[in-house]
């Protein structure tokens, strides 16, 4: 299956009306009349000759191999020639500045020719800091590079500057190769309209890659076509560097540079490439009605663009088309912002690398603040031969969009070649009203890979419901697909989004898939909220249905990876890694197979929560997470039966999934002769199934493995309103077994009157199994489904009913409790009895138990620290009160007094009552009787008289 919509129309003969006045309000300087004028202010002053309508331009100053020219003005008008002759084969560059006051108007012919007629090799730059327009009859015949540059003065290595703000002559030193371009304060705007019809080597009219006219500005393959200045606009003019199959590209740059700034001057095979440096100022760039600029060849050129705002609209295209050869990149850097957007009758605005033979095309790398794609831009690397497409690479600081249809960020593979990958980095991605962005193979080559990294989130919004489009048109997808049939089909690449929030709305979806031979590739997400919901809407908010030929069907929004009707290659895995996760109102997660290929498993793991809840409006589809082959009978889905494919199997890990109202997890095969539903694994510490929500492993075909539904880890499973958890088989055709269900729960809770059932039920074939280790309550064991009331079955309609196994968890009935001590112990033994008698004008003693942890008994108390526990203190025997010592410690050994063997037997010793506390030598703390040492801290609370007798 082609989707047509992805090939955009690429042919380059444009019309364009002519009759525009060529003064635009874009130039402020005034229009120059038509002629060359040469000053003074070289010491040898350049030589202007006419000759009917050819300025003849000779003499000049020359330094080494720099020849240069000064003029007052420089203008061509059309079907005039400004002709440099006489160029010594040796010169490499020619210097030709505009020091008066006038832009230049060139709508003829600028040539470079040596003595004998032929064109010089020499490199020619053009320095006019008023501005410089090129009109639609606008040529160049040169043999080397050329630079038109609104700069002020062009820098060498040497310092020498030969500027047209402040002119002087040449110094008599030898000058070297230039470095720099130094632009001023105010420079001078660049406009290109030239459509001139150019002519190959051999003296044909030059062809695009697409047959349709190469026209406009040109310089030879291997050179370099640059325009440096303020602002630049090209309105349906054409630049051109290269554009012939035997002879490698071009390059072409393009750099709006602001005030005051410098671009470098560098060397390099294919003439000249700019250099600038990262934060410099820039102003814009705009390319309109059909505007081209075309560096293909034997080997693509390159394409360079830099700028503040860049836009392309109304069909204008950046385009390097290799053969046989390596392309080279093209790179657009926008400090701001990247459009690509409209169309025109010649074709789409994009940006467009491509193989058509052996070669590899070149890379696509962009760089914005914001990139945006819309109303049928492309930006798009084919390859169409057997050689390798260019890798797509994108870094928007802040947005991409991808809006309406058949607006397109992607990689293609059309032949034997595989496409290349495409990346992409921003903040937030936004795909809207039917923008696709992705990887797809239609030949035998390989997909590409296609790798997401949005820091904040992933919005895929909406499909097109445009009445012209086909089901297969409508994007509203990121997606990585295969469309080739035959053994040798190439397969689908990978899909990797990573994000912190993804959001499918209203169609929107993310698939891997294959309608062919290929297989379809990984798809994993990495988020930490996922939010899918509901289905295509129509402009008055009514479910969008599509037309095909098994049915008209809701478009979910939703993550997919599958194999379409009559393939034979098989699904790829699906993969969600998240904290949270939600699917509504008719949102689906699922891999599928409608062919003969198996599908893919699905592993879900979440952190927190997975909620599965409702139906699409209308009651289309419910919410899912399913794996099926050929459907799910009286779903709503798609039914192909005669797809033989295996379902995948599902792998949830969470700690609470809830499913409602309709919702559904599901394995299913609905085809006798396929291979059979697969296995539903779930791990999670709670789930909750209310109001006719299901876990169902369905099937018409296969033994007790081929649907099973394992359920483990769960503290509580409950059911209420009409839930199921079943493993049913070979209702609809009688064909197959009765699924297995395993439960291992602390609890399992249900409505016992609400048809809230655990079945393994089978038609002809015999019933299943189920074992649950659960304590359960509201659900009872039954021979068949009785309505209205909650039960667990296993039964057959015709062949033999399985088995029921249901055991309680174990049970510890010491869990929790406390160890107590089994010896009673005479606490008042621990009590050291040394209360004096009552004596008002004596400090007195008291022993205190406190309970309340420190606290006072009435506000007006004093509080205490907490209490700490320490160890019964067993009493020596025969100890007797004596005299208070006001010196002795209490230490471990006198609390501990007892001997090792053969020991000395102790002395009797006083149990000493503690005052105080000190710090011993090792940090510890030690209780003290009173000393007369400061060092010892008092007690905090003195305590109380002991109560007299």
């Amino acid at each position: 299956m082609r989707y047509s919509a992805f090939y955009p129309r690429l042919s380059l003969a444009l019309s364009l009306c002519l009759n525009i006045t060529l003064g635009l309000e874009l130039f402020r300087p005034p229009m120059a009349q038509a002629q060359v004028r040469a000053d003074r202010t070289l010491s040898r002053t350049s030589q202007v000759d006419l000759d009917g309508n050819r300025w003849v331009i000779t003499e000049g100053t020359l330094r080494g191999t720099n020849l240069f020219h000064s003029f007052e003005e420089f203008s061509v008008p059309e079907n005039g020639t400004a002709s440099f002759q006489g160029i010594d084969p040796a010169i490499a560059n020619i210097f030709a500045r505009v020091t008066g006051q006038l832009r230049s108007n060139i709508n003829g012919t600028i040539e470079a020719l040596q003595t004998n007629g032929a064109l010089s090799s020499a490199n020619l730059f053009l320095l006019n800091p008023n501005g410089i327009l090129f009109g639609p009859n606008a040529r160049l015949n040169l043999g080397g590079s050329f630079i038109a540059t609104t700069a002020d003065r062009i820098q060498f290595a040497n310092g020498v500057q030969f500027s047209a703000s402040t002119p002087q002559d040449v110094p008599l030193l030898t000058v070297s190769t230039p470095i720099g371009l130094q632009f001023g304060s105010n420079p001078g705007r660049i406009m290109n309209r030239s459509m001139a019809q150019n002519f190959s080597s051999t003296g044909e009219v030059l062809l695009d890659p697409f047959d349709g006219e190469a026209r406009g500005l040109r310089v030879l393959p291997g050179q370099t076509l640059a325009l440096v200045g303020g602002s630049i606009r090209l309105r349906g003019g054409g630049l051109v560097a290269g554009s012939e199959n035997t002879e490698p590209g071009g390059r072409i740059e393009l750099a709006s540079v602001g005030a005051n700034e410098v671009v470098r001057l560098i060397p390099s095979t294919m003439g000249w490439s700019l250099g600038v440096t990262p934060g410099q100022n820039f102003d814009d760039i705009r390319l309109s009605q059909g505007a081209i600029v075309n560096t293909s060849g034997n080997s693509g050129g390159a394409i360079v663009v830099q700028g503040r705002n860049i836009r392309l609209s109304g069909g204008s295209q950046f385009l390097s088309v290799t053969q046989a050869g390596r392309g080279e990149s093209m790179i657009v850097n926008a400090t701001d912002r990247l459009i690509v957007t409209g169309a025109s009758d010649q074709g789409n605005s994009l940006l467009y690398t491509e193989t058509q033979a052996s070669g590899s095309a070149g890379d696509i790398q962009l760089s914005a603040r914001q990139l945006q794609i819309s109303d049928a831009g492309f930006i798009t690397s084919l390859s169409s031969g057997s050689g390798k497409g260019g890798d797509v690479m994108v870094n928007a600081v802040e947005t991409i969009e991808v809006i309406g249809r058949p607006s397109s960020l992607v990689t293609l593979a059309d032949g034997d070649g595989a496409a290349g990958d495409l990346q992409i980095s921003t903040r937030q991605l936004h795909i809207l009203e039917g923008g696709e962005v992705g990887s797809i193979a239609s030949g035998t080559g390989r997909g590409g890979n296609v790798m997401v990294n949005a820091s904040e989130s992933v919005n895929i919004i909406g499909i097109s419901t445009a009445p012209e489009l086909t089901d297969d048109d409508r994007g509203g997808n990121l997606l990585a697909q295969t469309q080739a049939n035959g053994e040798n089909a190439g397969a689908a690449g990978n899909i990797t989004v990573t994000t912190d929030r993804l959001l499918l709305q209203n169609g929107g979806q993310i698939a891997s898939s294959t309608v062919g031979g290929g297989d379809a590739g990984r798809l994993t997400v990495r988020a930490r909220d996922i939010e899918l919901t509901g289905i295509a809407l129509d402009d008055d908010g009514s479910p969008f249905l599509s037309s095909l030929e098994d049915g008209s069907l809701p478009y979910p929004s939703g993550l997919f990876s599958g194999t379409g009707p009559g393939s034979t290659g098989s699904g790829g895995q699906l993969r969600v890694t998240a904290d949270r996760l939600s699917l509504r109102n008719g949102a689906v997660l699922q891999t599928n197979t409608f062919g003969s290929g198996n599908a893919g498993n699905m592993e879900i793991r979440v952190r927190e929560f997975i909620t599965v809840s409702g139906r699409a409006p209308g009651n289309l589809i419910p919410t899912g997470i399913t794996a099926i082959s050929g459907g799910f009978p009286g779903s709503g889905f798609r039914e192909v039966r005669r797809a033989t494919g295996s379902s995948g199997n599902i792998q949830i890990t969470t700690q609470d999934l809830r499913l409602e109202d309709g919702a559904v997890i599901a394995t299913s095969s609905i085809n006798p002769a396929a291979a059979g539903a697969g296995q539903l694994q779930i791990q999670a510490r709670s789930i909750a199934l209310s109001n006719n929500a299901q876990l169902n492993a369905r099937t018409e075909s296969g033994g007790r493995d081929s649907a099973t539904i394992d359920l483990r880890g769960l503290e509580l499973l409950s059911l209420q309103g009409g839930s199921q958890i079943t493993t049913r088989a070979g209702i609809e055709t009688g064909g197959g077994n009765g699924g297995t269900i395993r439960i291992q729960a602390r609890y399992i809770v249900a409505e016992p009157v609400g048809d809230n059932d655990i079945s393994a039920d089978a038609g002809q074939g015999d019933g299943g199994d189920v074992d649950i280790t659960a304590n359960i309550i509201g659900l009872v064991q039954q021979d068949r489904p009785t309505s209205p009331q909650s039960g667990i079955t296993a039964s057959s309609e015709q062949g033999v009913s399985g088995t029921i196994t249901i055991r309680s968890p174990e049970f510890d009935p010491t869990r929790g409790l406390l160890e107590l001590p089994t010896d009673i112990v005479d606490r008042s033994r621990l009590i050291a009895r040394t209360c004096r008698p009552a004596n008002p004008d004596a400090p007195q003693s008291a022993f205190v138990i406190t309970g309340r942890g420190g606290l006072p008994s009435s506000p007006r108390d004093p509080g205490s620290s907490n209490p700490v526990e320490s160890d019964w203190v067993t009493l020596p025997p025969q100890t007797e009160p004596t005299e208070l010592s006001t010196t002795t410690a209490i230490s471990p050994e006198t609390a501990m007094p007892e001997l090792a063997t053969g020991s000395q037997p102790p002395n009797s010793q006083t149990i000493v009552e503690a005052q105080g506390w000190q710090i011993g030598t090792q940090g510890e703390i030690e209780l003290v009787a009173y000393s007369q040492n400061r060092s010892i801290a008092p007690a905090i609370e003195q305590n109380p008289p002991c109560p007299t007798p």
